[in-house]
């Protein structure tokens, strides 16, 4: 085995394999050195890992998932790898040189349904909305399939901007002023121009706080908001950029403990009412969102005690930033269970192969939300923390994963669409420049009195509503009256079954609470869900070898556990993982970490569980998000 190779980082990472050129291998194609190192690694790993690696290195160059770095740059910290290209692929790589293969790289296929030319807007899978060649800007339907808008590490292939360009090849120049998250859908702008691109930047980069006097906002160009506050004639302030979104949201009982203490007990009416107020008070809704590159991201209704409370532009000295959004609308309530219609629903909304409905769902209702600041995952976030997930939205609560062989790398059908889009239009003018005693015309865009303004008057989930309303509408007052009261009831904290479609489960036949390994060890945090009264039965913590369980990967920590709690007759649903330190002799473990598939765990849940598993162990976590 060339020395190169056998000095790569092949256990560093489950994502890419990290080569450098060794001298006795030098020069060497590009595509050969990729070649050798995916075959190399496939005789590392485990067989059950080595089959799902179908890619040769020819389809990596061209998906745009192999990158290179030359050695004299190695030792450069301004110096990035690029990517290798297809015209790159005979590139004769020397001694030193570095390449990173993703072996494994995310694909988006649904990017093949849609017709990307700019002369299909008459079509009905056409994503093109508007485009204004002589102002330089295209609008978008985006897909609600996983759809990237830009290029991500591993395929710059499938996504909107490679889509454009290849169905229009007179289009030179497109670049994605603003994104959308992969999985959400709706409006979005593309420049097709420099001229334009610099204008959009600057509406958004020039925002302030007029809407909200007494709160200092700056929110950053991201995933979903990104707004300018502007004078209109009246003397009022509007946006330069307005977005609205629509999204439909669960309405889920929150999880609660023994420990925790109890309000008022909740139910559906309570859960919708909250929504409705907050709607007719225009209330602002804040959170701080935790200083964290893992997802998904962690909002809290104040800051912890350790955070620094003074906020500038947004943000705590520590680096927390402040969440706004506001809720506009609010749509009707959607039952999940008492009747076929309902029923019907939750199959419809949940239809993927991959997640389930969440178990303890009784019901959905339409949103619309505007964003008074963008951070990632925004929307997604506060409304999982005020109890409102967004159907489909398995990070954060809204679907649970079919199988703990889930990994978070496939991408879900999110109900979150922006589905209103308005920016002010330019007036294109011509400045002259001097530059070493030359004068120069260049033209430049400033904001006009006129909008453009978009719409969209559905999202994909809405024949599903409108076809679960029409099945309501044929039932009886009386059947809908006996088959909520038998079911659930729209007011009732917790959904009661029908006696005759009662479960049986074998509580004394549970797993302990911990199984856990020595040594540092990868763990996975469990719950039992009773399918009689859809709570939480018990929490379970799990930490074993690769040789214990099976594989390196947290899903296989995960699967014996979730087996032996669904032959209990309980619901097994994985919440996510990180590692455990445990030193069986002195009786301590701590919990830190993270997991690329389930997420990061509740580690201060985890630390309890082992504690309440044994009372003489001394639990401990750690929630630094550098960890892993």
């Amino acid at each position: 085995m060339p020395s190169a190779f056998a000095a790569s980082s092949w256990d560093s990472s489950d994502w890419a394999i990290h080569v450098a050129i060794a001298p006795e291998d030098a020069p060497i194609k590009a595509v050969d050195a990729i070649d050798t190192a995916l075959g190399k690694y496939r005789e590392k790993t485990e067989e059950a890992v080595a089959e799902t690696m179908t890619y040769s290195a020819e389809d990596l160059i061209e998906l745009g998932a192999a990158w290179y770095l030359p050695a004299q740059d190695m030792d450069n910290i301004y110096k990035k790898p690029s990517r290798l290209s297809k015209e790159e692929a005979d590139f004769l790589l020397q001694e030193g040189d570095y390449i990173r293969i993703h072996h494994n790289p995310r694909r988006f296929p649904a990017v093949t349904q849609y017709d990307w030319s700019l002369d299909s807007q008459s079509q009905p899978n056409s994503v093109v909305v508007d485009y204004n060649p002589s102002k330089g800007f295209l609008v978008l339907n985006k897909p609600p399939e996983c759809i990237p808008v830009h290029a991500t590490v591993d395929n710059h292939a499938e996504n909107m901007a490679a889509c454009l360009k290849r169905a229009n090849p007179d289009l030179d120049y497109v670049v994605t002023p603003h994104r959308l998250d992969q999985n959400t859908s709706g409006l979005i702008t593309l420049a097709t121009s420099k001229t334009f691109a610099a204008y959009y930047a600057q509406l958004l980069r020039h925002k302030t706080a007029s809407k909200l006097p007494t709160v200092n906002i700056d929110s950053t160009s991201n995933e979903e908001s990104d707004e300018q506050h502007v004078s209109t004639k009246d003397g009022g302030t509007s946006s330069g950029i307005h977005k609205v979104y629509r999204c439909l949201v669960c309405l889920v009982p929150p999880s609660t403990t023994d420990e925790e203490s109890s309000g008022p007990s909740w139910s559906v009416d309570t859960a919708l009412q909250k929504l409705q107020t907050y709607a007719k008070d225009q209330t602002i809704i804040r959170h701080y969102l935790e200083p964290s590159v893992r997802a998904p991201k962690r909002f809290y209704a104040s800051l912890p005690a350790n955070a620094t409370t003074t906020i500038t532009s947004g943000k705590t000295e520590a680096g927390w930033a402040e969440c706004l959004m506001r809720i506009h609308k609010v749509g009707d309530v959607c039952a999940l269970r008492g009747n076929a219609a309902s029923d019907d629903l939750a199959k419809s909304l949940w239809s993927s192969a991959k997640e389930v409905m969440p178990p303890t769902c009784q019901a959905v209702v339409e949103l619309e939300v505007e964003l008074l600041t963008g951070r990632t995952h925004q929307i997604r976030g506060q409304l999982s923390a005020e109890g409102y997930p967004l159907v489909g939205d398995v990070p954060y609560g809204g679907a649970e994963p079919r199988e703990s062989s889930y990994e978070s790398k496939y991408g879900t059908t999110l109900a979150l669409q922006c589905c209103r889009l308005n920016f002010l239009d330019p007036d294109i003018r011509t400045f002259q420049t001097k530059k070493k005693g030359n004068i120069n015309k260049v033209d430049k865009m400033i904001p006009s009195k006129g909008w453009n303004e978009y719409e969209l008057n559905s999202a994909w989930w809405t024949p599903i509503l409108a076809l679960y309303k029409e099945a309501m509408k044929r039932l009886s007052l009386e059947e809908m009256t006996t088959m909520a009261a038998l079911d659930i009831g729209l007011v009732d904290s917790a959904p009661r079954m029908k006696q005759r479609t009662s479960s049986s489960v074998q509580p004394e036949s549970l797993p302990p609470q911990a199984i856990l390994s020595a040594g540092r060890q990868k763990y996975v945090l469990v719950k039992s869900i009773d399918p009689n009264t859809y709570s939480v039965h018990e929490w379970f913590v799990k930490s074993a070898s690769p040789q214990e369980c099976g594989g390196p990967y947290h899903k296989d920590v995960a699967r014996d556990l979730v087996e032996w709690i669904e032959a209990c007759g309980y619901k097994a649903v994985v919440t996510g993982g990180g590692r455990i330190l445990y030193q069986p002799d002195t009786k301590r473990a701590l919990v830190y970490g993270f997991s690329y598939g389930f997420g990061r765990g509740d580690h201060a849940r985890a630390a309890k569980v082992i504690k309440e598993w044994d009372k003489d162990m001394d639990a401990a976590y750690d929630d630094s998000p550098d960890l892993y």
